[in-house]
């Protein structure tokens, strides 16, 4: 994710939203992003409503199906952009728009 992005890893705490729900948004709100591992869709369409109803000035970068033969990165500005997504495996970072 962090050489197809070109964004340092180690800028951002890491969270695991597999089978628990951390409260990404204090970590959003101390930090000002977040990486995180995501089960699926369901995960990636939860923080994207959640973020972009709170914030205005965040967005997301995903890693989809990183490592497969259908790999992308994929830039969401806002929560509509979602419904274009597949199922699959996501990495997804919430930071500041630049």
């Amino acid at each position: 994710f962090s050489s197809l992005t070109g964004i340092q890893y180690s800028d951002y705490p890491f969270i695991s939203l597999h089978g628990c729900r951390k409260d990404y948004c204090d970590i959003l709100k101390r930090e000002g992003g977040f990486i995180a591992i995501c089960s699926g869709l369901s995960d990636v369409i939860s923080v994207c409503k959640n973020v972009f109803e709170l914030y205005n000035d965040k967005h997301a970068i995903l890693g989809y199906n990183l490592g497969l033969d259908d790999e992308k990165i994929i830039y969401i500005n806002c929560f509509d952009e979602v419904n274009s997504l597949n199922e699959g495996l996501f990495v997804i970072l919430i930071k500041d728009r630049q």
